[in-house]
């Protein structure tokens, strides 16, 4: 299983998270097994995800894809996107 963790700004949290939450079938759809969502403490307007994944190439095929771009810009994303990229190994 693949774990990433973005984030980034965004114009208004609310109305990214309206949008990031009708964009969940594409997720699912794109290889997507759960997430979770939020905001910085110190900064609302920045916006989180962490994911997990059933593939690396499905993650890889979902931040390429027009679909998302498009979705992001929609939803207010200010900036790209920082991600990390985790291997889970053991669950705890």
């Amino acid at each position: 299983m693949i774990k990433s963790v973005m984030y980034h700004k965004v114009k208004d949290f609310d109305t990214w998270k309206e949008a990031f939450e009708s964009f969940s079938e594409f997720r699912k759809s794109s290889g997507e097994q759960s997430y979770s969502v939020g905001n910085l403490q110190s900064d609302p307007n920045t916006a989180y995800v962490i994911n997990s994944w059933n593939s690396l190439e499905a993650l890889q095929a979902f931040v390429s894809s027009k679909e998302l771009g498009d979705a992001m810009k929609a939803a207010g994303v200010l900036e790209p996107p920082h991600t990390l990229i985790f291997n889970e190994l053991d669950k705890g």
